[in-house]
């Protein structure tokens, strides 16, 4: 017996070990449940990052904000929302400080107010409101020291799905009305910043589009596979987007879709591995995505946190390079760039953040001086008019 029972032990022992060496070998994506939300379950709460620590709060009657910490797995309780509950507001993070605004406690009292969260001192300013009436269900994104609010529902006071979007300078404390969504309004999109644009929805019929700061323009990308999709969460890793969650108007889901820029294309990935839901809000710290709180398909609400762990194949960097303009290249451990005519040359970190400009110049086996390591992303165009972007490595 006591042979038998040692052989079983090694089967078992051989089985998991099998299991988590064949997860690392064919490099698929995981979650994980970690410590649940601490305080009630929410729908529609908000959620922005400050350096190694999520910071969760609002939705439902809720004012009050949790700090969470991955590598703890714990959370710890800040100082509230100072205007009390709130309900589908927005929230962003501009070089460590956090950004809560608009959302509503009634459809008659509505918000267009932006508030500002020091983690140094655990406080709340305001700041400059939006320069329009007050919304619901808006989006809310940072893109280096901007953060953008738009489309939405004015509610009972202004009723109507609204397609506009404001700019917010954190410099300055003002906002500038940009170029209005090209397509019909709505509520609980998904709007997020992607190696230094913007990108709108998917949204009704699973259009995405593409906002460029910088010739404050709008193009269409490819189409969400699954169609309509509003209350979902998103989160990004290494440069590229994650789409969890979300509902169609009748059925809710815990899939996830990945979408890659550089290809303008969509895969579907691992699905949390617990029943479907909307209203979430997702975040990602350290190479890992999170996704808390919101509504069940069952109709109950949930204050479960998954994290997700990518897989080791879908993170590669690519480029893309035209040599007949533009190319770049390795010598001695340095990055040169070399160009055969005058180009117009724009290089962003992952935040958003110009690093380098050549304007109108022709650039003979220039050495680029970033000495920060990490991925970055150009835009160049030729002196014909002729667009490029892609990636670089600084090691």
């Amino acid at each position: 017996m006591k042979f038998f029972n040692i052989q079983i032990t090694k089967i078992i022992i051989f089985i998991i070990f099998f299991l988590f060496f064949n997860k690392l070998i064919c490099g698929q994506g995981f979650w994980t449940q970690k410590t649940s939300f601490p305080g009630a379950p929410q729908y529609h709460c908000v959620s922005f990052v400050i350096g190694q620590f999520a910071y969760v709060g609002l939705g439902g009657q809720s004012n009050n904000f949790w700090k969470y910490d991955p590598i703890n797995d714990n959370w710890v309780q800040i100082s509230s929302f100072p205007t009390g509950f709130r309900d589908n507001a927005i929230a962003f993070s501009i070089e460590g400080k956090g950004y809560v605004g608009t959302g509503y406690t009634n459809y008659q009292t509505i918000f267009n107010d932006l508030w500002e969260y020091d983690p140094t001192n655990d406080s709340w300013t305001q700041k400059t409101s939006m320069p329009i009436f007050g919304r619901i269900s808006a989006i809310g994104f940072s893109n280096g020291r901007y953060g953008y609010a738009g489309a939405g529902d004015g509610g009972i006071p202004n009723p109507g799905s609204l397609n506009d979007l404001w700019e917010y300078n954190s410099l300055t404390d003002t906002w500038s009305q940009k170029a209005n969504f090209p397509c019909a309004g709505g509520t609980d999109f998904c709007g997020f910043s992607l190696n230094a644009y913007c990108y709108f929805g998917p949204l009704n019929n699973g259009l995405l589009y593409i906002y460029d700061r910088v010739a404050n323009t709008w193009t269409q990308k490819a189409t969400f596979p699954i169609g309509t999709i509003i209350n979902a969460s998103t989160f990004q890793i290494n440069g590229l987007e994650y789409i969890v969650t979300g509902w169609n108007g009748s059925t809710s889901y815990n899939q996830m879709w990945l979408y890659n820029s550089q290809t303008n294309s969509w895969i579907q990935k691992e699905s949390i591995p617990s029943l479907p839901r909307r209203g979430c809000s997702g975040f990602s710290i350290n190479g890992k995505g999170y996704v808390v709180n919101g509504l069940l398909s069952n109709g109950s609400l949930t204050n479960e946190l998954w994290e997700y762990t990518p897989d080791t194949t879908t993170n590669i960097i690519s480029e893309n390079i035209n040599k007949s303009f533009l190319d770049f290249y390795y010598k001695n451990s340095k990055l040169f760039v070399n160009s055969s005519q005058k180009v117009f040359l724009v290089i962003f970190d992952l935040l958003g953040n110009e690093v380098v400009t050549y304007n109108n110049v022709e650039l003979l086996s220039k050495e680029i001086n970033i000495t920060k390591k990490g991925i970055y992303i150009y835009k160049a165009t030729s002196i014909n008019g002729v667009n490029k972007n892609g990636k670089f490595l600084i090691l």
